[in-house]
């Protein structure tokens, strides 16, 4: 069973869910009901393929999570100067957030109907699998959470029904140790990656749970802990730097990413219309042309660009990593064959919402849907987004791994148990790029001075994989002295260190409240 073809097992799993609400006159005697459906490891498998096709749905491929990741740290603005993703970049109160919230849950509760129909099916080592995959879901879901709405969320361990009582509210240690516990579990059971055949890709992995788990222990500051996991995942050979850096943003649904430790898979190359796309890519254009499904939503701050100014590469070029990640007067790329200066005057009327947003982002850019012939667009082919989208890759956990280390030792010289050192591991995502090492660059660093190295490292290798919102909690940098980067935390204020829990749940839900400030 292919992931691409997840989404078949939804009306299955819908009628699972909504058996209960229907009417009499409606009711299908041969449909499927909670009670007859979960039976075999089979209908194990298909429950899950439901967990998995929500991280599909708006969770990854409608772009939610992505545009709040990138509005709400400093990598990303919005062109527009007013609207719902206007007032999210400048911490006003949206639906945006609940949104978050909605598929997140939506995800947590999916993935319990695996957990915990589980037991009553059997114990074997594929469903002791199928199960790690569930647990790390839900763990996922649990550290998107608590990085917008920090831990007084509802507290969610087990599948629950119309009437159950409502979920307690969580805190630090309950939530935390909850996702801990998951991983741990699901550590021990989960395949490698190369244990999946090819059909089964982008399923989760030991190598996934182990990474999640390290991402966990850094971002509660618990660097030894981390180190371990991430070293886990180094050692064991199944992941590595693809080398060329641009191939981890180009799917041709045969080759394997070896870089990939966990991404969402999408379609291929399905008919337009078809549901299991990935939509977030049409959300990054240079300028808005709506008719055909391109809308200029979010822009680079002006930081990032800057920040792949700072160096030159081994042959006196700009850091090639730019030309990947980024469109603009200074990238060599064509975008829908047409530079930049032609996208900004295309039409000769400048449609740049903000004359000030010189930059677009381009390292998910999709660029099948049309052909530009002139002024003039020839055909639309597809609007569907084929290429997947990495939640976790190896170069990411390399930089982490020089970062936990250079906390433990107080510094990045000495090695962890594998014999690198954090400055090691640096050279070798920079020299993938055509990068001098930084050993050579800048030898002798301080251990604060080589954090804010790694802080700039992230940027330039990771930019638009959603990953700089949490390391701004990390360090702690997510507060309105981080202005100089992006002028959208001005009006950044103490109450949104985290989002409102929605009202929506406040009102269902008695145990939850709102959170500091609001």
């Amino acid at each position: 069973m292919e992931m691409k073809n997840i989404r078949l097992y939804l009306p299955i799993l819908s009628l699972i869910l909504l058996v209960s609400c229907m009417e009499l006159d409606q009711f299908n005697p041969n449909a499927p009901t909670v009670e007859s459906f979960w039976k075999t490891e089979a209908d194990l498998y298909t429950g899950l393929m439901g967990a998995y096709a929500q991280l599909q749905d708006d969770y990854y491929g409608g772009g939610d999570i992505n545009a709040v990741c990138l509005t709400m740290s400093d990598m990303g603005t919005v062109t527009r100067k007013s609207g719902e993703l206007y007032n999210v970049a400048r911490f006003i109160e949206e639906p945006w957030e609940f949104y978050w919230w909605q598929n997140s849950y939506k995800l947590i509760s999916r993935a319990y109907q695996v957990i915990d129909r589980s037991g009553a099916i059997g114990d074997t080592e594929n469903i002791r699998a199928i199960v790690g995959e569930a647990q790390f879901l839900v763990a996922l879901a649990y550290y998107n959470l608590v990085q917008m709405f920090g831990y007084h969320i509802a507290y969610v361990d087990k599948e629950l029904g119309a009437g159950d009582d409502p979920a307690p509210r969580g805190n630090s240690l309950s939530i935390t140790g909850l996702m801990e516990n998951l991983l741990l579990e699901a550590i021990p059971v989960l395949p490698l990656a190369s244990e999946y055949p090819l059909d089964q890709y982008a399923r989760v992995t030991k190598g996934a749970a182990q990474s999640l788990l390290g991402k966990l222990y850094m971002q509660t500051h618990q660097y030894e802990l981390a180190s371990e996991q991430f070293m886990a995942v180094i050692e064991s050979g199944q992941y590595r730097l693809l080398a060329n850096f641009a191939d981890n943003f180009i799917n041709d649904g045969v080759t394997l990413n070896e870089e990939a430790i966990f991404l969402v898979n999408f379609t291929l190359n399905g008919p337009q219309g078809e549901d299991d796309e990935n939509s977030r890519h049409r959300s990054y254009g240079i300028r808005e042309m709506s008719g055909i499904g391109i809308f200029s939503d979010i822009a680079p701050t002006p930081f990032i660009f800057e920040s792949f100014l700072k160096e030159r590469d081994v042959d006196g070029n700009f850091d090639p990593r730019m030309d990947i990640t980024l469109f603009n007067d200074s990238t060599s790329r064509l975008f829908y064959n047409l530079t930049y200066e032609e996208w900004r005057y295309f039409g000769t009327l400048d449609l740049l919402y903000d004359k000030n947003i010189t930059t677009s982002f381009m390292k998910y850019s999709e660029q099948e849907g049309l052909e530009i012939s002139g002024d003039t667009v020839v055909t639309e082919k597809f609007k569907i987004g084929q290429t997947d989208f990495l939640v976790i890759r190896y170069a990411d956990i390399l930089l982490l791994q020089a970062e936990a280390l250079n906390e433990i030792h107080n510094g990045p010289d000495a090695a962890d148990e594998l014999g690198n050192t954090a400055y090691e591991y640096v050279d070798m995502v920079r020299e993938r790029s055509n990068m001098f090492p930084l050993s050579i660059a800048k030898p002798g660093l301080s251990p604060s001075e080589f954090l804010t190295q790694l802080q700039h490292e992230r940027v330039v290798e990771l930019a638009e994989e959603c990953v700089r919102y949490f390391d701004l909690r990390r360090w702690g940098l997510y507060n309105n002295n981080n202005n100089t980067n992006d002028t959208d935390f001005e009006t950044w204020t103490s109450e949104d260190r985290w989002a409102n829990i929605p009202l929506e749940e406040r009102e269902v839900n008695p145990n939850l409240t709102s959170n500091p400030g609001y």
